[in-house]
């Protein structure tokens, strides 16, 4: 017969017996506790967790391992308008998406639209905008080969039709260019055209720029333009490198890339 818990003073537990207590009654009552801990650590009772999520018609139940269900819940939805291209003086409300050259933006605070976009504007509730899908410039690099660099005296050496419209980054910016054999009697500079109009100079100094530990040299850019402007080529735009006006015998296998951007391109 299992021990029972017998208190000493009155309390939520009874009127306890108002006395002090017998030994054997107090370890029967320690006993009682011990005896129900240990089946507990070996016999734990299973807890009850989630054993699914049941979705229908914008409504989700959680069904519990013992069979009981929570909800349903309604499941909240996210409602976007498209409004197209941004316009001036249109009221936008949170949700709606358009876009601005090219770019997508969802709107996050609702406002009338100021008469010039500003993809930055900021109010008291935070940024107006977000940029949906950013739109990344995809590299255009032109490569070029030429072997025999001692047959081209200012004369068209190399030329570039452009297939789309792209920019050469600023200051020739991660363009290269390498001679197999190194310039050793007198400099040579390279004329670079657009179309016809001289947009920079390719330029091997003797004794400059030298491959460490061969016989090569890379050459050194020298933009007409400003710093920081890209130089700009439209479809069926002609680059040009022009042979220098003094060849050196001893030069030999020039190669080139020319570091440029597609313009107005996006990648998702």
């Amino acid at each position: 017969m299992p021990y029972v818990i017998t208190y000493r003073t009155a309390g939520p537990w009874g009127s306890g017996a108002l006395s002090d207590l017998a030994a054997e009654t107090i370890d029967g009552s320690l006993y009682s506790i011990d005896q129900r801990v240990a089946a507990l650590e070996g016999s734990p009772p299973v807890a009850v967790s989630i054993d699914d999520f049941d979705v229908a018609n914008g409504l989700m139940t959680v069904v519990m391992t013992d069979a009981s269900t929570r909800g349903p819940f309604a499941l909240p939805v996210v409602s976007m308008r498209w409004k197209g291209a941004y316009v001036a003086g249109t009221t936008y409300l949170v949700n709606d998406v358009f876009t601005d050259s090219g770019r997508m933006f969802l709107v996050r605070v609702s406002h009338v639209a100021p008469a010039t976009f500003d993809p930055s504007l900021f109010s008291g509730s935070g940024f107006v905008y977000t940029e949906m899908l950013e739109r990344l410039p995809q590299t255009y690099d032109i490569n070029a080969w030429i072997p025999d660099v001692g047959s081209y005296d200012a004369r068209i050496m190399f030329q570039h039709v452009a297939a789309r419209d792209y920019s050469i980054l600023p200051l020739f910016e991660n363009s290269v260019a390498f001679l197999r054999m190194a310039v050793s009697v007198s400099p040579l500079t390279y004329n670079i055209y657009r179309n016809q109009e001289l947009i920079g100079m390719l330029d091997f100094a003797v004794g400059t720029n030298m491959e460490p530990g061969g016989t090569g040299q890379f050459g050194e850019f020298v933009p007409v333009s400003s710093p920081g402007e890209k130089i700009f080529m439209l479809r069926g735009d002609r680059l040009v490198f022009e042979g220098p006006q003094l060849l050196d015998p001893s030069a030999a296998g020039l190669s080139l890339t020319i570091a440029g951007l597609i313009e107005g391109s996006a990648v998702v």
